[in-house]
């Protein structure tokens, strides 16, 4: 238990004498993003079983609202990769994934409502609430991802 303890310690000391280089600083975010596809694993579970809360009228089943999430993210990741793509061939800036993200979420909330077929008003209540839950969640996994960067070495 004490060993598990100073091996972190040890571990998250390095990480941080590292971030002080930029080389470190690239391989520390790195590492980063290579927990981020763990994060989703875990945090789109949780968001789905949310969902179901949130339209706990509604007759359908905790994997019909899982594949509804995965749909959606699907969509936002297809969104971003055909930004960088456009950004690759253009000299678009960063301010234009704004407006890929106001895309997404005009996109979010027709599907929201088409899917749960609700009123203008229900969705966008309910969109609300689910965008505040999943900044909430995203938040919780960035300072997972931080965490596990800064501890495993």
């Amino acid at each position: 238990s004490n060993r598990f303890i100073y091996q972190i310690t040890i571990n998250t000391r390095e990480n941080i004498e590292q971030m002080k280089t930029k080389e470190g600083l690239n391989s520390v975010l790195k590492k980063g993003l290579s927990f981020v596809s763990i994060s989703l694993f875990v945090f789109l579970p949780i968001f789905s079983l949310f969902l179901k809360l949130i339209f706990i009228r509604r007759k359908y089943t905790y994997m019909e609202h899982l594949v509804f999430v995965f749909h959606t993210q699907t969509v936002l990741f297809l969104l971003i990769i055909i930004f960088f793509i456009v950004k690759f061939f253009t000299e678009i800036d960063y301010n234009s994934l704004l407006v890929v993200l106001g895309v997404f979420l005009i996109y979010l909330y027709m599907a929201l409502r088409r899917f749960y077929e609700q009123g203008r008003l229900k969705t966008m209540i309910k969109f609300i609430l689910l965008n505040s839950f999943y900044m909430f969640l995203a938040f919780v996994g960035f300072v997972f991802i931080v965490l596990l960067s800064l501890i495993l070495n």
